[in-house]
């Protein structure tokens, strides 16, 4: 960048992002050695101011989805323990028909494997699909601030198979985390209590 025919700044870009403390030590001993007075900096410096609001929005977020992720948990848990309740006689007549601990501990699992599988396969491709439309259409600023923050007038949304697999797992997952305990309860009970249950 010029101003009144002088050199105000110079950007120099590096292949690796591992080397530029290599190029910076070697301008500066170059710039001493030939004389010049020039600050060289790496490319944290100057937008350090960015990416400490970057790096706030992150832990904000990250903070929000794991509240969100033990909310959807105490949910999910909440449900699989109505389903046990609901569900004792049969637990009791199935134990005392002779279905092991280990049995009931693995049906309520599986179930809340299942329910995972649906939940996680639906609500991945109605997200996939929000996120899609929104690398097309964009996420547009409505404020100085927004558009500060998105770099212009409009965020666009990447999607990576990572993510989306991610996801998945991490839905199917806490459903079956969830379940377990439920599970313990209805493995636990004693056949004569839950077929006197009402």
């Amino acid at each position: 960048m010029g101003y009144d025919d002088e050199v105000m700044e110079v950007v120099l870009s590096v292949e690796r992002n591992d080397d530029v403390p290599k190029v910076i030590d070697s301008m500066k001993r170059r710039f001493k050695a030939g004389g010049l007075q020039l600050r060289v900096d790496s490319w944290q410096v100057p937008g350090s101011l960015f990416f400490g609001i970057a790096s706030g929005i992150r832990a904000s977020v990250l903070v929000s989805t794991i509240i969100l992720l033990i909310v959807v948990a105490a949910g999910i848990t909440n449900t699989m323990l109505m389903s046990v309740y609901e569900r004792t006689r049969e637990i009791g007549t199935m134990a005392s028909l002779g279905m092991k601990r280990r049995g009931a501990l693995g049906l309520f699992a599986l179930e809340g494997l299942l329910l995972g599988l649906l939940a996680g396969g639906v609500g991945t491709l109605i997200g996939s699909a929000v996120c899609l439309i929104l690398a097309r259409v964009g996420v547009p600023a409505v404020s100085d601030a927004m558009k500060f923050g998105y770099g212009g007038d409009r965020l666009y949304l990447i999607l990576t198979w990572r993510n989306v697999l991610f996801s998945f797992a991490l839905t199917v997952f806490l459903g079956t985390l969830s379940s377990l305990y439920p599970a313990n309860i209805a493995s636990k009970m004693k056949p004569v209590e839950a077929l006197r249950f009402v």
